[in-house]
């Protein structure tokens, strides 16, 4: 299989290339970026882009699978536009070339709390985006929706560092239906979307504690 990334140098994105290229079934990973990799291998194929003026490379997106793993914050985009455009405009247009292109699945990392109809811009846009990618990418597009990702960032954000800390002293606690608010580990995003990759699943939008499952699921 030939296996495209969008955000490779994320924090689920890199994990998802590690497991990747570790993968027999991918004989090839193409990466799309703004910036250079620190990781070389003998089937990865870096390209050097603008993600926001994805046209250029168009002819590039073919392949068995996508993954979106594109995501910002307001520190980094303060501006609503620019974050729009990152957020829900570069999954949104992958999507539409991805279709167009053949390509049989399409994978994309929103957050839970999406809903197109929020008062909340965040959740609004993400929900925006889930829409648009379901009805403009390949027939088989899905949403992963975890819930606080808990795992090592180059940058340290107070809020999020204190979330973090507090969601491990309550985790325990969420049991049942509140299992999906549970915080989860980047690497099992990252490897759930792999098993998705591979396989597919049963239906377009996957919680927070459905990733977590089908990423510990027995072998």
């Amino acid at each position: 299989m030939k296996a495209i990334i969008f955000g490779a140098t994320g924090l689920t994105g890199s994990i998802l290339l590690e497991y990747l290229l570790e993968d027999d079934t991918f004989q090839e990973v193409l990466v799309f970026s703004r910036k250079e990799l620190n990781t070389q291998h003998q089937k990865l194929q870096v390209h050097i882009c603008n993600l926001l003026e994805l046209d250029a490379v168009k002819n590039l997106i073919k392949g068995d699978v996508v993954f979106i793993n594109i995501g910002t914050t307001f520190k980094k985009t303060p501006d609503k536009a620019l974050y729009n455009a990152i957020d829900h405009g570069i999954p949104t247009h992958v999507a539409r070339i991805a279709s167009a292109n053949s390509v049989k699945r399409l994978l994309v990392v929103s957050s839970m709390g999406a809903d197109a109809k929020s008062s909340i811009f965040y959740n609004r846009t993400k929900g925006q985006m889930e829409l648009d990618v379901l009805k403009n990418g390949p027939k088989e597009s899905y949403i992963f929706r975890p819930s606080l990702i808990d795992g090592p960032r180059p940058e340290r954000r107070f809020a999020e560092e204190f979330g973090i800390a507090l969601f491990r002293i309550i985790n325990i606690c969420l049991v049942g239906p509140f299992r999906k608010y549970r915080m989860i580990k980047a690497e099992y995003i990252s490897k759930s979307m792999q098993l998705v990759g591979l396989k597919g699943y049963s239906k377009p939008i996957i919680s927070s504690d459905e990733i977590y499952d089908i990423a510990n699921a027995p072998k």
